[in-house]
């Protein structure tokens, strides 16, 4: 493990709870037909689940800037392909394989006579569309609900490499911060009256690209304050920081109340800038918690458990409606929420190892074999042109 993953072993951690509360928010599928009672009182938590979203965006930011920001300070062709390239083989293998599934899924219903997936969605050219991963560009749909953040996330590693050309002149953690809040700030105050327009279409496709500018811009701004601190980077503080800006977002979570899906709580967005810092810098309990074996386990699973969750979620509800479950008696119901539950998990291990890190490890792996040659050619047109 390189010295940039052992810093960030704690956000990986935390990815995982992140992931789990996007999980939690469609699981509430099977929920709705396995056991309706229980969804009545699940709108704080699932409220906190639309947020979790939100978090990812700057989780994602701090850690871009963490791992990349020092090695493209000036603008590279040769290094911002090769972020591009690492990007790309990060996220889109795993999420071009759920998009041949739900195709499969969707003829297969069809096949037995049952209805498939949504036809609109699935038409050649928004299948297309998802593939290259513009399905949050109009008129694009996700079909892989989930990964409508993949589409706004690509965005952000198209601009990252001038994105880091600004950041790099920060060289202070105030001011860095005080951007950072104003970002934060800024993109609340923008939100709102995206949503105000109903399902109108700045609603559809503005408030996606909206968050994700946001967050993660906020999140690379944080990452180059955190690192501009002279002391206090570490330390058992940061804790007592975690857990104060989850006890704050979840107050103003219950404040705000539950009425509809895109009613975010965006007052609680820099208690969520907080709180990535928190993760970050924590090394008490919290900091134990996050970077312990079973928890980072879980967090680099996230991104599998993040993408197939859904597809399993709208099988197994179909599935459970076929053969008329919400009849079952109440052991069998609690069973088949269990075994639900297993499956996603299942799922999700299955599609990290079988997919979405070996096809990493190859890409990877290609990239790091070219790099090796393009060094070793310009190392001897060096030294040929020394020699001459």
């Amino acid at each position: 493990m390189t010295v940039i993953e052992n810093e960030l072993r704690s956000l990986i951690g935390v990815r995982a709870f992140a992931a789990g509360l996007v999980a939690f928010w469609h699981f509430h599928l099977v929920l709705l037909v396995l056991a309706p009672g229980v969804l009545l009182n699940l709108a704080i938590p699932v409220t906190s689940a639309i947020l979790a979203v939100d978090f990812f965006f700057m989780l994602s930011g701090f850690i871009m800037a963490e791992k990349y920001l020092p090695r493209m300070r000036r603008l590279s062709w040769e290094e911002t392909r090769h972020f591009y390239t690492l990007r790309f083989a990060r996220i889109w293998p795993l999420h071009a394989a759920l998009v041949i599934a739900f195709l499969a899924y969707h003829f297969a219903a069809r096949g037995l006579g049952v209805s498939g997936y949504d036809e609109h969605t699935m038409r050649w050219t928004n299948v297309l569309m998802n593939i290259l991963m513009l399905h949050e560009v109009p008129p694009g749909t996700p079909i892989n609900l989930p990964a409508w953040s993949i589409g706004v996330e690509v965005g952000a590693y198209l601009v990252f490499p001038l994105l880091a050309l600004v950041l790099v002149r920060f060289r202070t953690a105030r001011s860095a911060f005080a951007v950072a809040a104003f970002v934060l700030v800024a993109g609340a105050s923008i939100f709102e009256p995206l949503y105000d327009q109903g399902g109108g279409f700045m609603a559809v496709y503005g408030s996606p690209w909206t968050r994700l500018a946001t967050g993660f811009v906020a999140g690379t701004l944080l990452n180059v304050g955190w690192h501009a601190l002279r002391s206090g980077r570490h330390g058992r503080g940061w804790d007592v920081t975690a857990l104060t800006s989850v006890v704050v977002t979840f107050t103003i979570i219950i404040a705000v109340g539950w009425s509809g899906p895109l009613v975010i709580p965006v007052a609680a967005y820099p208690f969520l800038g907080l709180l990535v810092l928190a993760c970050a810098g924590a090394t008490g309990l919290v900091g134990r918690l996050l970077s312990s074996r079973p928890v980072e386990w879980a967090g680099r699973l996230s991104y599998s458990l993040y993408l197939t969750h859904y597809l399993v979620v709208i099988v197994l509800q179909r599935l459970f409606v076929q053969v008329g479950a919400p009849d079952f008696g109440l052991a069998v119901r609690l069973l088949l929420i269990a075994l639900s539950v297993l499956a996603v998990a299942a799922v999700s291990v299955i599609s990290y190892h079988v997919i979405e890190e070996p096809s990493r490890q190859w890409i990877r792996s290609w990239e790091h074999r070219r790099r090796q040659r393009r060094s070793a050619a310009t190392t001897v047109d060096t030294e040929g042109g020394r020699d001459g």
